[in-house]
């Protein structure tokens, strides 16, 4: 029953159709008015269910925005079955079982329309249609806030999800919308849902921020892209994919997220372009399970408020970071499990508290041209199994650089570390690993430090301005093969140190000292007399002993002499 009158305008052509008209009810309206017509609502509370099935246009007055209510007691207040045109009306439903507004059919237009609800869905988009939704305002604190269903698409822009009990945007059954400048804010559910085979969701500069679960869940084979969006102040995690889940984040922000802000699960991939992630409360990135990927390129992951590390990679997973940013974080990267994976390329980890980079339980890590400072450890492979390539990176200001233990087995490949507090590389517990065109300089401890009978070789590796040089444990230099040296240089600064009192030829020198009664006689004197014969002298002994005799005489008679007293 209607509180007001609905005035028709008829566009039509035709001389036997009055072009206007008022109508006691939006229904005897609708009934009566043909495509093209417009149908103008005055003021006032309609409890009509109305379904559109002509491409008319309905709208309220004029300055009045709100005025006109359509507030069934139950059922769907508002159906939408052609291509129409409905703009400012408010919309109420009473209905737990039906949406507010349903799109069947058609290619729709809905401008600034609010809907205020406690039904399963505020917006239901569904089959063939195709809406154009823009300034939409939803308020259903009982249910989901819009819903693509079933094959359905359209586009929203400027629209908000002011509350939702459920889902602020659930997409699924092959929906596939688009979103733009969107916000979703106080659901009580997840702000973004897509699930299921072809579904697909499209965002661009869109916000989700106050949901009580995670702020863009993905799973079950869907796919999400989203561009230049926040999300942030989540109770759940930030991102989650799930399920052979695909999504690309480019120029996105996440922050303020207490547990992990990305997480990833069985056989997702994931893409990032230019997005941060700054203050969660657990992972960064959190990726799991064999086949699931992540792709960061020209990425930031920085400030975190909890104690875990910044990027967790383990049980088979595998992570690239590409021209990335890790720092003011307990620890940066950690991979771990048997065919786990991580490349990083040309990025930085730096002002972690901890370690930069631990690989353990057979993972692999390889980096390339990275930069590592400001850490208490550069790089840890912890154990057998473990192990992968450090190639051109520098680490800069740690207290051990490069750590390699219980049989782990890296290769470290021109790399530098400036400053350690303690050692450069430091190799224990039966660590392994090959360093290749390595340098260690300006260390408060030993530039490579080899204990407990490791199997490691250093070649064309160089240590300067070093409190020590190199050293190994008494095991492993009693144990053949097992610390091999090739090409070993250091600086004079740390030469002695490194490789002790410096030495030519085959055998050191030795000053010849002349014992007490022997003095060397000038040439043509008579030889001395010898109480025993003098044992045999090699060539190379007598060369030596020429060029060492405390005489220093030149001439071969006095040199024979002096020896014969000495009897060295």
């Amino acid at each position: 029953m209607a509180q007001g009158t609905v005035q028709v305008t008829h566009t039509g052509t035709s001389r036997w159709r009055r072009r206007t008209g008022e109508y006691a009810s939006l229904a005897a309206a609708l009934e009566a008015a043909a495509d093209g017509d417009v149908l103008t609502i005055a003021p006032g509370t309609y409890r009509e269910n109305l379904v559109i099935q002509r491409a008319v246009t309905l709208r309220g007055p004029d300055g009045s925005p709100g005025s006109v209510r359509i507030a069934p007691v139950d059922g769907v207040p508002l159906t939408v079955r052609a291509s129409a045109v409905v703009h400012d009306l408010h919309v109420e439903g009473q209905d737990a079982a039906a949406p507010a507004l349903l799109v069947e059919e058609g290619t729709p237009e809905l401008m600034d329309v609010r809907i205020v609800t406690r039904s399963a869905v505020g917006v239901e988009v569904r089959g063939a249609a195709r809406p154009t939704v823009r300034r939409l305002t939803v308020d259903n604190p009982a249910g989901i806030g819009i819903a693509v269903l079933d094959g359905g698409s359209g586009v929203f822009e400027e629209c908000e999800i002011v509350a939702a009990g459920q889902a602020g945007v659930a997409v699924r059954g092959g929906g596939h919308p688009r979103l733009d400048r969107c916000r979703v804010h106080h659901a009580s559910g997840t702000g973004f849902s897509v699930t299921g085979e072809n579904s697909a969701l499209e965002a661009v500069g869109c916000e989700i921020y106050e949901v009580r679960g995670s702020g863009v869940q993905v799973s079950q084979r869907a796919t999400a892209q989203l561009t230049d969006c926040d999300v942030h102040r989540t109770t759940a995690d930030g991102v989650t994919l799930d399920t052979d889940a695909v999504l690309t984040l480019e120029d996105c922000r996440i922050h303020d997220i207490p547990e992990n802000a990305v997480d990833l699960r069985s056989r997702s991939v994931l893409t990032l372009t230019r997005t941060t992630v700054r203050q969660f409360g657990r992972n960064g990135l959190s990726v799991w399970d064999p086949g699931t990927r992540v792709d960061a390129n020209q990425c930031e992951i920085f400030d975190s408020t909890g104690d875990y590390p910044a990027v967790w990679v383990s049980d088979g997973a595998t992570a690239v970071l590409d021209s990335c940013r890790v720092h003011d974080v307990p620890d940066a990267l950690f991979v771990l499990d048997r065919g786990s994976r991580v490349d990083v390329v040309d990025s930085d980890l730096s002002q972690v508290r901890n370690t930069a980079v631990s690989v353990s339980d057979g993972a692999t890590a390889q980096l390339d041209d990275c930069r590592i400072r400001d850490t208490a450890t550069g790089a840890w492979f912890r154990d057998h199994g473990s192990g992968g390539t450090l190639n051109n990176c520098t680490v800069d200001g740690t207290q051990t650089g490069v750590i390699v233990t219980k049989g782990a087995d890296p290769t470290i490949e021109r790399c530098t570390v400036d400053s350690p507090a303690e050692a450069g590389f430091y190799v224990s517990a039966g660590g392994r690993g090959s360093f290749l065109n390595c340098r260690v300089t300006g260390s408060g401890g030993y530039g490579f430090h080899v204990i407990d009978g490791c199997r490691t070789t250093l070649r064309k590796c160089r240590t300067e301005r070093c409190a020590r040089g190199v050293t190994s444990s008494p095991r492993a230099a009693r144990t053949p093969g097992r610390v091999r040296v090739r090409w070993w240089r250091t600086a004079p600064a740390t030469r002695a140190a490194a490789s002790g009192p410096r030495r030519r030829g085959r055998r050191p020198y030795r000053r010849c000292r002349t014992p007490p009664g022997c003095s060397a006689r000038s040439p043509g004197s008579a030889a001395p007399s010898r109480s025993r014969r003098s044992p045999p002298r090699s060539r190379w002994s007598r060369r030596v002993r020429r060029r060492t005799c405390s005489v220093n005489s030149t001439r071969w008679s006095a040199w024979r002499a002096s020896s014969a007293r000495c009897g060295r």
